[in-house]
């Protein structure tokens, strides 16, 4: 069987017996690049996505993918929800995001406390057992 190197950058036509995807060249990258980082994880176990990209220079699809396909263990962190970058807090978000948030809603809570000019005042009752509506006054 006739096909193409499924590596995007290869893309050369090869022969097969079917179950390759990648030609021999690619094969043998992939391979070494497999070894580089099954060996930075040996010297350092329990590294993340991230870490094991920056170290080895080895792309994190590459990594993620073999990842995926069970040929190794990574401590993988989960993702910001807003960002999408790895999240090492107990937050859904980033602490970037996170603190971006709150000065967006601590901005949102001054502008609404300080109405624009012109503006009418809100209501306000003068304590728990007198509000403008006579609620909640007891004899």
């Amino acid at each position: 069987m006739i096909r193409t190197c499924s590596n995007a950058e290869c893309q050369k036509i090869f022969s097969t017996n079917g179950i390759q995807t990648l030609c021999q060249k690619c094969q043998g990258l992939e391979e070494d690049s497999y070894l580089v980082i099954k060996q930075y994880l040996d010297e350092h176990p329990g590294s993340g996505i991230k870490e094991v990209h920056e170290a080895t220079q080895i792309s994190m699809e590459f990594i993620e993918n073999l990842y995926k396909s069970g040929r190794f263990s990574l401590v993988v962190l989960p993702k910001c929800t807003r960002c999408g970058k790895e999240n090492t807090g107990q937050l859904n978000v980033c602490q970037e995001c996170a603190d971006s948030m709150r000065n967006q809603f601590s901005s949102a809570m001054a502008e609404i406390k300080t109405p624009a000019k012109g503006q009418p005042q809100p209501i306000r009752a003068n304590s728990s057992r007198d509000s403008s509506y006579g609620l909640g006054r007891h004899k």
